[in-house]
């Protein structure tokens, strides 16, 4: 799903006062140089803002870029590059009057640059991974699956400082949608001229938010963010670099940290125990979830009673209880809790909807008969993909251990490979069932729905079902302005989805333990989209 599956690789973050000294004659002088070491545990595929799949490359992209929209310290919404807008009496044609910004190169952000990125988005040239994220716009889905030009998309430059988007619906969360990385702007000349290297290294990007990204390629475990002298709001910005490192082994980072030589790392429950009580141990729940994918095309796992025996054969409660110890707790359902809520009540979607897939080992062993006798096989072996990362690896050797205690005759293989190549094999529908995360990008249940739509680009599953696309159109549609007739709707798809067509199996939703040293402030985890802010980082 970004969704990735996105595999939400919460990266690690670390502030430290760097005393670096220079020498002149025979004096030394400490430098107010403000240096920041965090650590990631993954490398990102891409800084091309239309095409990462990865929150780290999210997270990196998010350090130098800035869009219409962006988040402060607390997470909240706030402008961006957008200065102001009008709308229309539909709530359907935006009009913003852009601030005078400018990108790196001196160069000033307009609003031909945002036009560009949105169209470059939609454009079925550009084969973006994230395209699917255009259809809030006028004809974007047609735009996008070849149906309509590109100068049909609902955006315009209307002046060097004046853009203008149409949307296909009014949309309640309109700001916080254009917080996403996708929406970033794109200096047309620029990209034209990188080509097919556009976002593959530091030489190959050009920032216009906080920081500019050095010594980045796509091989390297290590870079730099640079404050970016350029950057309209740069009096908010306390650091002078933040320095990263790739480090996929959460011991190494928590090693690390003990060590001095990072000041932020995320943990899992192997090295818990080592900061408990201590005051740099942090622990979350984010809207982040963990599910299993299950691929349509394939004859074993485009059976319903194989999906269904294999999303009830798995404790999830002992798994995020006595595996993770992170926060995080068990999934029953696609959209995780505290994250959305009904209009007319106020209780949370998660608990108003109910439990839609649990741990139930008896009707599991039961659905695995049906599927044994439709298939015509007594045994049968299926191929788990996870990431390379611990937690990824935790999860497939419990889920590996649930689904064959409870489904005798059903082998589970596994297979952990670095995550941007568990996607690829995803996203060619080379696999049998693949374990990932999806980090939601704003706070509506549409955000995880949306991914199962037939022609969606993240729907590596190739679920297909009219009846599901159809009830998407009606939220998307005539009950885009009802507030409690869409709220149903968003319920009576997802109960489509898991509990009726089991397009996916549901995990856990993802706690977040970190360790950080007591002498930053101003760090913020980001539940939607990337992971961490720096802009507001500073030392004490």
């Amino acid at each position: 799903m970004s969704r990735i599956t996105k595999v939400l690789t919460f990266a690690g973050v670390a502030l430290s006062l760097a005393a670096i000294t220079a020498a002149c004659g025979t004096k030394q002088a400490k430098s107010t140089q403000k240096v920041f070491k965090t650590t990631v545990n993954a490398n990102p595929d891409t800084l091309d803002p239309a095409q990462y799949t990865l929150s780290v490359s999210s997270e990196v992209i998010n350090a130098e870029q800035e869009g219409l929209y962006t988040r402060d310290q607390h997470n909240k919404v706030i402008a961006g590059v957008a200065k102001s807008y009008t709308t229309n009496a539909a709530k359907t044609v935006y009009t913003f009057t852009l601030k005078h910004t400018k990108w790196a190169n001196g160069k000033p952000v307009t609003a031909a640059d945002f036009a560009y990125g949105f169209q470059r988005l939609a454009d079925p040239k550009t084969k973006a991974g994230q395209a699917a994220r255009i259809d809030f716009l006028k004809n974007g889905q047609a735009v996008r699956s070849g149906q309509k030009p590109v100068s049909s998309l609902g955006v315009k430059a209307l002046g060097k400082y004046k853009l203008q988007l149409t949307l296909s619906e009014p949309l309640t969360y309109l700001k916080d949608l254009l917080t996403g990385t996708p929406y970033f702007p794109v200096n047309k000349a620029f990209a034209t001229k990188a080509g097919s290297k556009f976002g593959t290294s530091s030489k190959y990007t050009l920032a216009n938010g906080p920081f500019k990204v050095t010594g980045f390629s796509l091989k390297n475990d290590n870079w730099n963010y640079v404050k970016n002298p350029e950057y309209w709001d740069k009096q908010h910005v306390k650091l002078d670099k933040v320095s990263v490192r790739v480090v996929k082994d959460t011991a190494t980072g928590a090693n690390l940290f003990a060590t001095g030589k990072v000041d932020y790392t995320a943990l899992t429950s192997a090295n818990l125990s080592r900061f408990s009580g201590k005051q740099t141990l942090h622990q979350i729940t984010t809207p982040t979830i963990g599910y299993l994918s299950m691929n349509f095309n394939h004859t074993a796992t485009g059976n319903v009673h194989l999906r269904r025996a294999l999303a009830e054969s798995y404790d999830k409660t002992k798994f995020a209880k006595n595996v993770l110890k992170d926060g995080s707790v068990a999934l029953n359902g696609l959209v995780p809790k505290n994250l959305s809520d009904n209009p007319a009540t106020g209780k949370d979607y998660r608990k108003d909807t109910g439990a839609l897939s649990t741990f139930d080992p008896t009707d599991a062993k039961a659905e695995w008969a049906k599927a044994q006798q439709a298939l015509g096989k007594k045994t049968l072996t299926l191929t788990l993909l996870t990431a390379d990362t611990q937690d990824a690896k935790n999860a497939g050797e419990f889920l590996q251990g649930q689904i064959e205690s409870h489904l005798p005759g059903l082998h589970i293989t596994l297979k952990s490979i670095p995550v941007a190549q568990r996607i690829a094999l995803e996203r060619s529908g080379d696999y049998d069932i693949a374990f990932g995360t999806w980090a939601p990008d704003f706070d509506d249940p549409i955000n995880f729905l949306d991914i199962y739509q037939s022609t969606g680009e993240l729907n590596f599953s190739k679920y297909n079902s009219k009846q599901y696309d159809a009830e998407l159109a009606e939220i998307h549609g005539k009950l885009a302005t009802n507030a409690d007739a869409r709220y149903k709707a968003l319920q009576q798809a997802e109960t489509r989805l898991i509990k009726t067509d089991v397009a996916i199996a549901p995990v856990y939703q993802v706690g977040l333990s970190y360790v950080q040293n007591t002498k930053t402030s101003g760090l913020a985890i980001v539940p939607f989209g990337s992971t961490v802010n720096y802009k507001y980082i500073e030392v004490k």
